[in-house]
């Protein structure tokens, strides 16, 4: 079971939308443990999910095929927002907006 946990900061002076993503993996008879995360990520909207599947490629737990769909989006990437969509029986999101750079 995965828990991707996206977090999004609105920096005011420039103008720009920062992400932060941890992944934390539960086996069967086991703790909760960390994964992966990536604290300062440029990025709006699901961008937090793009990182989220480049952090679990890096960890081997996603598939990394290098193909492309003809939208430019990684086939990958489409697979894996394809089973958040339709099964979420081990793979689970939540997503917030922070006030502070801080709270990344």
């Amino acid at each position: 079971m995965l828990i991707i946990i996206g977090r999004r900061w609105w920096d005011r002076r420039k103008g720009n939308t920062y992400h932060s993503t941890t992944i934390y993996r539960k086996l069967p008879a086991g703790p909760w443990t960390l994964v992966a995360r990536r604290a300062f990520e440029y990025g709006h909207g699901d961008q937090y999910l793009t990182t989220a599947c480049e952090l679990l490629q890096e960890a081997g737990l996603w598939p990394n095929s290098g193909k492309k769909m003809p939208s430019g989006l990684s086939e990958d990437e489409y697979a894996l927002l394809m089973t958040l969509r339709d099964d979420r029986s081990d793979l689970f999101t939540t997503v917030s907006d922070v006030a502070r750079k801080g709270d990344l």
